[in-house]
């Protein structure tokens, strides 16, 4: 058997010798070593003289060591502020990039009809439109000024009569007084319902520049709202809004027997707001969905029909926002980081949900002779900044 012995290295002591001029040093021990703090000696520029009766005398300053320290990281600067009303935006110091979120407000439902013998509910708000951009710091002032108004008014129920038509949201905008300046549309309020025995109440148009739910006639359905260009005439094509333009609301029923109409979707623009069906046990239209806009409200109950649901964000599909009701107040939808869900429509003679951030309204329920549900109030809008 063969044992082999590894020697163990002895521990190299740290001392700290004496370094002195002009005399021979002790020397030091193979186990030692100059520690990292030895003390060490610094002389002067004096040169030695030549031989002579006096000798010529230099100084030496004994020097610590010094220390190699780096300087402290300076700390990443993330900064957000967020705004549900009107306030003032800072510029953080030392930032160099700020993305801006603007989401306008959206609006309201319409009242449901309160008149004797019909079924006619109102139609759900339209969403408020977004816009998002990125911008250098330094094109920024110092601060901005933020403007988010209050919720848009629901439509009043109707005593005896048709239901108003919802109010609709307002423009949402962040404005640096020196070039920076961004907005976004509200979008329109839902028709109220019809005091006529059919044609029930329409969903409003989805932002920028959105058209109310046209209130209905004496036996027709209210068109549905739809979105305009400023300057331009309403355009009468496809219920869903590509881009940056919002979807028209779903049109009113001209039959009592026909069912209401879901909102058309978007993608930055408002969704637009469901419409109530035409008379009993026909369904309720939901709001629309926007990938990033704000949602629809859904339409008010029928007879024997809860209304329709409010629509939700980040989807391309009618409701899924708060639910609506058969009887009691539609629910309201809830806010979400950007946006929020459209409020549901409103059960007999109850009002409809109020909308998350930037959604519309549910529309009321109708009343058969007694007073319609008011529709629901839109959600405020609202302004992200991020700063980094």
């Amino acid at each position: 058997m063969t044992i082999t012995v590894t020697p163990i290295p002895s521990t190299i002591d740290l001392v700290t010798p004496a370094f002195v001029l002009g005399t021979t040093n002790t020397a030091g021990s193979s186990a030692g070593a100059v520690s990292s703090n030895s003390t060490l000696l610094s002389f002067d520029a004096t040169n030695p003289a030549a031989v002579a009766a006096s000798p010529v005398v230099g100084a030496a300053t004994v020097a610590s060591r010094r220390d190699h320290v780096h300087a402290a990281g300076v700390a990443a600067v993330v900064d957000l502020q967020t705004f549900a009303a009107n306030g003032t935006w800072t510029k953080p110091s030392g930032v160099k990039t700020v993305v801006i979120e603007v989401c306008g407000s959206g609006g309201a439902g319409g009242g449901g009809s309160g008149a004797v013998a019909t079924d006619t509910s109102g139609g759900g708000g339209a969403g408020g439109s977004f816009l998002s951009v990125i911008v250098s710091a330094a094109a920024l002032a110092g601060t901005a000024a933020i403007t988010v108004p209050g919720a848009a008014a629901g439509g009043a129920g109707g005593s005896g009569a048709g239901g108003a038509t919802g109010a609709t949201g307002g423009q949402v905008i962040f404005n640096d007084g020196a070039g920076g300046y961004w907005t976004s549309y509200g979008g329109a309020g839902g028709s109220g319902g019809n005091a006529q025995a059919v044609g029930s109440g329409s969903g409003g148009g989805g932002a920028g520049f959105a058209e109310p739910g046209n209130a209905a006639g004496v036996v027709t359905g209210g068109a549905g709202g739809g979105p305009f260009a400023l300057g331009m005439a309403q355009s009468a094509g496809a219920p869903n809004g590509a881009g940056g333009i919002g979807a028209r609301g779903g049109a009113g029923t001209t039959s009592q027997s026909t069912a209401g109409v879901d909102g058309g979707y978007s993608e930055y623009g408002g969704a637009g707001g469901g419409s109530s069906g035409g008379g009993d046990n026909t369904s309720n239209g939901d709001g629309g969905s926007s990938k990033l806009g704000g949602p629809g409200g859904g339409g008010g109950n029928s007879e024997g029909a809860a209304g329709g649901d409010g629509g939700s964000y980040g989807v391309i599909t009618a409701g899924g926002g708060g639910a609506g009701q058969s009887s009691g107040a539609g629910t309201a939808g809830v806010n979400g980081v950007s946006t929020g869900t459209g409020g549901g429509g409103g059960g007999s003679g109850s009002a409809g949900g109020q909308g998350g951030y930037g959604a519309g309204g549910g529309g009321g329920g109708h009343s058969n002779g007694g007073t319609g549900g008011a529709g629901g109030a839109g959600g405020v809008g609202q302004v992200r900044v991020f700063s980094f």
